[in-house]
């Protein structure tokens, strides 16, 4: 069990999401993000008070804004995700990058380790933005919908309650739908690039060895099921794995791509 005070200092007392500082009197447990209550060090990671209480179910401070000014709000919420999903594509594809390489020193696990808490929390980080800029939950999740429709399930963007005409509510729409379509695309990436992790006999979390076991003795995380990746002789066939990786991984860039041009665009028509 890690102790909160640990993961503070590993991470510098900054927020892993925004940088920002943290305050001296600020309660350590309630700054510390642990997304599988294990209490690991290898997935607990530092965030802010902002930060916490945005995963936490909180309103983001962009849509607060969009009553008095939704243009203002709508740039708000359109710099967040890109910048935060930006920083996503970066870390998952470092991350497949040291997996296919081989995490054979400490410095290539440090590296897995960090980018896989940092490729999480920003994930969950885009999740809630949004959540709260109309997209169904059940969107998001890589394994829920038909990965390859075009179109995800927008119940009622914010934008449409403002008084922004209908060309820019519906470019803010497309702009989610990508979003959204990107954020299924990266937790494909970051579960093949975990069970690649897996099949090697590590903990795709904490590294540690799990050969012969359900569920690491260090964390206690499950065991990642690889039976998809073996022939017909029961053989793994790690290359397809790896091929599987690098594939989905030039979809994620050809639909960062698409949100760029298509955030550009969409900050346009909010600046008139």
């Amino acid at each position: 069990m890690t102790d909160s005070i640990d993961v503070l200092d590993r991470d510098g007392r900054r927020c892993v999401n925004c940088d920002t500082a943290l305050t001296a009197d600020r309660d350590p447990d309630a700054s510390v993000w642990d997304p599988g209550e294990r209490h690991s060090g290898a997935e607990m990671v530092t965030v802010c008070a902002d930060c916490a209480a945005l995963l936490d179910g909180a309103t983001p401070a962009w849509r607060d804004r969009l009553a008095g000014d939704p243009a203002a709000g709508g740039m708000g919420f359109l710099r967040t995700v890109t910048k935060t999903q930006g920083s996503v594509v970066a870390d998952i594809a470092a991350l497949a990058t040291e997996t296919t390489g081989g995490l054979d020193d400490d410095d290539g696990r440090r590296e897995y380790r960090d980018g896989r808490r940092r490729s999480a929390l920003g994930l969950a980080v885009v999740d809630r933005h949004l959540a709260a800029a109309g997209v169904d939950r059940s969107a998001l999740d890589p394994l829920g919908t038909d990965p390859s429709a075009d179109e995800y399930a927008v119940s009622e963007p914010v934008l449409a309650d403002t008084d922004l005409d209908r060309a820019t509510v519906e470019a803010f729409e497309t702009v989610l739908n990508t979003a959204t379509a990107l954020q299924r695309q990266l937790r494909t990436v970051l579960g093949l690039v975990e069970t690649a992790v897996s099949v090697e006999g590590r903990c795709h979390v904490c590294l540690e060895s799990i050969l012969g076991t359900e569920a690491c003795p260090s964390c206690g995380t499950a065991v990642r099921d690889a039976d998809q990746w073996r022939d017909d002789t029961g053989e793994l066939d790690t290359a397809g794995l790896y091929r599987a990786i690098t594939s989905h991984l030039e979809t994620a860039s050809e639909t960062t791509t698409q949100l760029t041009d298509q955030a550009a665009s969409l900050a346009d028509r909010l600046a008139v």
